[in-house]
């Protein structure tokens, strides 16, 4: 291996590296909850710090044909309450069927403490035959005066 690389030059070496860190970057990226994956204000799964009062935005995506969808599979309704129903919201200006879109869910902040709200992937019929697991993506919230 030292060999074929003392072949190349320093520019070339310097790109082939930066490629390589680049794309495992992009593989990481793909398994964590960031990009298209489910949003809380604006930020995918970790920690949020808010007040009492406060009323968080839950961004759920969905497919192109409304089949993927989501559940909060786990939240504490002492420290968080659900404000109105949820909805969709167009992401590409278009309606559904066929539009692109998001499950919007609002929540609100009720009493001090930390507390945690998880969303779960609802799977297809097809998808629970083949074995698919769902994603399970976690919120953890710290609730200040």
């Amino acid at each position: 291996m030292r060999e074929a690389v003392e072949h190349l030059s320093r520019p070339v070496l310097i790109a082939s590296l930066g490629l390589a860190l680049a794309l495992a970057l992009a593989l990481l990226g793909g398994c964590s909850t960031g990009g298209a994956g489910p949003r809380l204000d604006g930020s995918g799964a970790g920690t949020r710090s808010v007040r009492v009062g406060d009323v968080m935005d839950l961004r759920l995506p969905l497919n192109d044909d409304a089949e993927r969808a989501w559940r909060i599979s786990e939240y504490d309704s002492a420290y968080l309450a659900l404000v109105g129903a949820p909805g969709v919201v167009s992401t590409d200006g278009r309606t559904r069927p066929g539009g692109r879109g998001q499950m919007r869910i609002q929540v609100r902040a009720k009493q001090p403490g930390a507390t945690a709200l998880q969303v779960t992937e609802i799977l297809t019929g097809e998808e629970l035959v083949s074995g698919k697991r769902p994603r399970v993506v976690r919120f953890t919230i710290r609730i200040g005066d």
